[in-house]
């Protein structure tokens, strides 16, 4: 049977997009706050932020939170500037994967975030304008893995699962795209991930 052409290939944001350093900020916040960095360390993949990732906290609320749940004295604009260090530079190598794709394929974007962290990568990260569309979490109400976001995605793009290639670093995820039908890449080093493409992608 002929696999079906690609259409789309979708990308995830931090670790395959672009570095992150969850443990720069945590270095940060233990100077201003009274709770151990044990602690601090589960607030990447707590709970809040996972609330926050699905836009059911504004920014200010989020910062509240936090600063109340980790005993934190600092100011919003220090509290930002904590948070901002866990986006990291665009990997080495995507840049030129991108622009390599573009020409042939559209790029989109899938990723669990907060809308301090993508206000952030807008600022930063110059080859988001390669992408065509960016589905993220906070503004959508929806998280990888669920099933939701996945569907969501094929019913604004208007294409089939097996029509697109979905790259993400973890495996939850990529397990959830697979289970729906879309082509998948567990992987987060650029040099990988166009190995991978090739495999799909050249006859």
């Amino acid at each position: 049977m002929k696999k079906p052409e690609i259409q789309f290939i979708i990308f995830d944001l931090g670790n395959v997009l672009i570095d992150i350093y969850p443990q720069k900020a945590i270095d940060k916040f233990s100077r201003d706050c009274e709770a151990p960095p044990t602690v601090l360390k589960e607030l990447y993949h707590s709970p809040l932020h996972l609330s926050f990732m699905r836009g059911e906290l504004t920014p200010i609320t989020f910062f509240e939170r936090v600063r109340e749940k980790y005993h934190c004295q600092l100011d919003f604009d220090t509290f930002l500037n904590h948070w901002r260090q866990i986006i990291g530079p665009t990997k080495s190598g995507m840049r030129e994967l991108l622009i390599n794709l573009k020409s042939q394929y559209s790029l989109i974007l899938l990723s669990n975030t907060d809308q301090l962290h993508w206000e952030y990568v807008l600022e930063t990260c110059s080859e988001i304008q390669f992408f065509d569309k960016s589905f993220l979490s906070f503004e959508l109400g929806l998280l990888k893995p669920e099933a939701e976001i996945y569907y969501y995605l094929l019913e604004d793009l208007s294409c089939k699962a097996a029509e697109c290639i979905f790259v993400d670093d973890t495996k939850e995820n990529i397990d959830m795209a697979a289970s729906i039908g879309f082509q998948t890449i567990h992987a987060s080093h650029p040099e990988e991930v166009t190995r991978r493409l090739q495999e799909y992608l050249i006859e």
